[in-house]
């Protein structure tokens, strides 16, 4: 009968410690954006949207995707929801016809402080 050795070495440990803090933290923001005031329900990845979006007052989509290390389709889908629920408009580029920029609207902004609390 052969036994394997698992050796594992201090950066493996420490990379599962992360992981595991990583789960915790994204939990404890679950709960708090749930138990928020918001007059929609934000997941995690839809509230730090907003803040990025609104830490840049105005972005184009690439931009978002890139910050947020996401694929443009992902972040395509995610806005058409925040703005269906009236938290992000779109507008034209003044100065690029064929890009489109984000920013929040005002009912977005009016609940940004329990966001950034969260």
């Amino acid at each position: 009968m052969s036994s394997k050795a698992t050796s594992h070495t201090p950066a493996a440990d420490v990379v599962q410690l992360l992981l595991h803090a990583a789960r915790q933290v994204r939990q404890e923001f679950e709960v708090e954006l749930a138990s928020s005031n918001l007059p929609v329900q934000l997941s995690g990845p839809r509230g730090f949207l907003l803040l990025t979006v609104w830490e840049a007052e105005k972005i184009r989509m690439n931009e978002l995707a890139i910050k947020l290390g996401l694929k443009a389709r992902t972040i395509t889908e995610q806005v058409d929801s925040l703005e269906r629920d009236g938290f992000i408009k779109r507008t034209a580029d003044p100065n690029d016809r064929r890009a489109t920029l984000l920013m929040l609207t005002e009912e977005a902004l009016r609940h940004m402080h329990h966001l950034k609390v969260v």
